[in-house]
């Protein structure tokens, strides 16, 4: 999440800078520099790039890092600073004379943590890692007054300058917005703490609380917020913001493929453009009354009119596609990758105009000598060459008399002469040789090889939604390849080949590759794959009254009582779909698809490719019987004592029991039908179970179970003695008595 493209400054490039007069001894055509252009950086030689906005051409190229550190730019006006963070260092870059600074380090010790903000007469240097602010001289990047510590953590979106050369920073951890004016400083609580960004429309500070879904104005004077909108996101949107340089609106990128843009005069951001899915998505840039936005994923840019609303075109800029920057200066649009020589410009009729800002075979070569009589530095000799200004250079191919739809600039006439020590014992060419041209006993090099190009194939060729593809490639000329990247559009980045893609929605997608020949040279190729739509089959859901019906896709996930649901179903897939009666109701069997039809069962599993035409699926419900009363009663003789477990029925672990008494217990069962209630008659010590009476139990068996469908009841009785030791009685002679004897028989035959 970012307020604004890859630490580069919200401050705008001005019009043309012009240094005159004697007191410089500069003659005004030596430094004219021209609206519109734009210091990029490139981390990976270590060098920064002016390029012009009319012409895509290298107007200057400097080597300011080593190869490999870690470079930001900073631009204000004409004035670029150039941030290593490996280093630690910020170095000066004069807009008009291309003069290069030495570097500073206005925080020791600093390293990665190190960024800058740069305004007219303002320049602030931040270690964000151990929270240190210093105000610095914009010419020397002299510290001026004390450092300043901060508590807050500043990363992406949290931290940005005003047109006036105030200083914001928001802590996300207390939602408190600290302003810093020089030495000056104010804290003023702002917004809840959580993802909050801070970004600047129109030159005044806009905060933007993106779980709490506002946007907040505030009062550039007095750092308290003026106005709240409401801010229509998703709970799990992340956001790109940024501001309009001269109108109060903010443009909020989310991250599921819209566009907001934020009236601030109006109080609304109801106005929202939608882009696409599953890209990756940057932060908005405006110019000529047209917002920019950058897609990662694709390589392309989105180009929306603010006129009408809607999305005017999406040209290529990177193939492959990548990350990028995109900045706008003077009604310019450009657009720079930090990792690569590629760079060049958007301009406002769709023109794509690309360029190389150095030679990636060397590096070094066209790096640009600054202009002789600055402080500090030797006159270059009578026959180097001074910088050209863009306009005055390859006039003939200016797309304002060719236009094109790409064009690969040249670069205008610079000194050839680097500002790193020589590496090599090459000879220099006369005094009267043109810079740049050979010798006439050095023989030119030699002419590449034109680069073989890339031939993509996918099987199938025509793949649908949801079923992967194979991507495969091969070069043009038939050597053997390496390094082999693929850029899928909405699918992000593979390696090596052959490759699988799946797409899971249908529509066109960009296919990207960039491979190594055996010479060590790099080349690519694309192709425009379209995606077909997943073959579906219609289904209809109709419930019964009394539960739902859930397990579908889409619509079908959650079918109410008595309703009917409808919708398109993948018919590569099965589903199973699950019966959920209510309280009052139970399950009573599947009526419709064939396959479950009868069933009782809670769920029914519908294979969709066995049906040629639509699938119904339907069930029944039924109400559950209303709750009955078991009663149970323990009837002991005199003398002895026993007890009547119960379990089932919602009453498990109960028991009824009499000591030398008749005891009545109650219980309730609330599902009758699925609920069996087990009896077990329990004598205690010197007491025997007689038997069961009065019920759906009879005779002598302890254990009994059943279903309670009616109000019901049963007795248990219990006598005295061991009923083997009555058995025996008899056979010693001794009479039993008639009530007894006739207990026992009836419970040896089971009565």
């Amino acid at each position: 999440m970012r307020s604004t493209a890859w630490g580069v400054s919200a401050a705008l490039l001005v019009g043309a800078a012009v240094v005159f007069g004697a007191d410089d001894g500069i003659p005004a055509q030596d430094v004219r520099l021209l609206s519109g252009a734009a210091w990029l950086s490139s981390a990976k030689v270590g060098q920064v790039t002016l390029l012009d906005g009319s012409t895509a051409e290298v107007a200057a190229q400097l080597q300011v890092a080593s190869p490999g550190n870690v470079v930001d730019v900073v631009q204000t006006g004409s004035t670029a600073y150039a941030v290593d963070k490996t280093a630690g260092t910020i170095r000066r870059i004069d807009g008009a004379t291309f003069e290069l600074g030495t570097p500073e380090a206005p925080i020791p010790g600093s390293r990665t943590g190190l960024s800058a903000f740069a305004g007219k007469d303002v320049l602030y240097a931040f270690d964000s890692e151990r929270g240190v602010l210093v105000d610095t001289d914009p010419r020397t990047i002299a510290r001026k007054g004390r450092e300043q510590t901060l508590a807050a953590q500043v990363g992406d979106g949290t931290a940005t300058l005003d047109e006036a050369g105030r200083l914001w920073v928001l802590e996300n951890s207390t939602g408190l917005l600290t302003r810093f004016d020089g030495q000056e400083r104010t804290n003023t609580k702002i917004t809840d703490p959580g993802e909050n960004v801070v970004t600047v429309a129109a030159g005044g500070p806009v905060v933007v609380n993106v779980k709490g879904r506002k946007v907040i104005t505030v009062d550039p004077v007095t750092g308290a917020a003026d106005r709240t909108i409401n801010l229509d996101l998703r709970a799990d949107d992340t956001v790109e913001v940024s501001g309009s340089p001269h109108d109060p609106r903010v443009y909020i990128v989310a991250s599921r493929g819209v566009v907001h843009i934020c009236d601030l005069t109006a109080g609304s951001c109801e106005q929202v453009i939608p882009l696409t899915a599953n890209s990756k998505l940057g932060p908005a840039v405006e110019a000529g009354k047209r917002v920019f936005v950058p897609d990662y994923t694709t390589g392309q840019v989105w180009i929306i009119n603010l006129d009408s609303g809607s999305v005017v075109a999406k040209p290529q800029v990177l193939t492959p596609a990548g990350d990028f920057q995109l900045l706008a200066r003077d009604g310019m649009v450009f657009f720079n990758d930090p990792e690569s020589a590629r760079a060049g410009v958007v301009q406002l009729d769709v023109t794509i105009l690309k360029t190389a800002k150095y030679d990636e075979k060397n590096p070094n070569k066209g790096l640009t000598t600054p202009v002789a009589g600055q402080a500090g530095q030797v006159a270059p000799s009578a026959t180097a060459h001074q910088p050209v200004p863009p306009s005055q250079s390859n006039q003939a191919t200016s797309p304002r008399t060719t236009p094109s739809v790409t064009q690969q600039s040249s670069r205008p006439q610079q000194t050839q002469q680097s500002q790193q020590p020589p590496t090599s014992n090459q000879p220099e060419p006369p005094a009267d040789q043109p810079p740049g041209s050979s010798s006439s006993t050095t023989p030119p090099p030699p002419t590449p090889d034109p680069l073989p190009s890339l031939r993509v194939t996918a099987n199938p060729s025509a793949p649908v939604a949801g079923d992967p593809a194979t991507f495969n490639v091969t070069a043009s000329d038939g050597q053997q390849l390496s390094n082999i990247r693929w850029s899928f559009q909405g699918g992000g980045t593979k390696t090596g080949a052959p490759v699988q893609q799946t797409w899971t929605q249908e529509g066109q997608y960009l296919v990207s590759v960039q491979a190594r020949i055996p010479d060590g040279r790099d080349t690519s190729g694309s192709v425009t794959v379209t995606v077909g739509a997943a073959p579906t089959i219609s289904v209809s859901v109709t419930v019964a009254q009394g539960g739902r019906i859930t397990g579908g896709p889409g619509n079908l996930a959650s079918c109410s009582s008595g309703s009917r649901c409808t919708g398109e179903v993948d018919r590569r897939t099965n589903i199973t779909f699950r019966q959920e009666p209510d309280s009052t109701h139970r399950i009573k069997q599947w009526r419709t698809p064939a396959e479950c039809a009868g069933s009782t069962s809670a769920t029914c599993t519908v294979r969709t490719n066995t049906h040629t035409g639509s699938i119904s699926v339907a069930n029944e419900f039924e109400v559950k019987p209303p709750p009955t009363k078991l009663t149970v009663r323990v009837t002991a003789a005199t003398g002895s004592s026993g007890a009547v477990s119960v379990n089932g029925g919602g009453n498990n672990g109960r028991e009824c029991s009499a000591l030398s008494q008749t005891t009545t217990c109650t219980y309730t069962i609330n599902n009758p039908d699925n609920d069996a209630v087990t009896l077990w008659g329990n004598p205690r010590p010197d007491s025997h179970f007689v038997g069961w009476s009065d019920g759906p139990c009879s005779g002598g068996n302890s254990g009994c179970s059943f279903n309670v469908f009616t109000d019901t009841s049963i007795t248990a009785r219990f006598a005295v003695g061991s009923a083997n030791f009555i058995w025996l009685l008899p056979m010693l002679g001794l009479r039993i008595p008639q009530q007894r004897m006739t207990e026992k028989r009836q419970r040896k035959v089971g009565i």
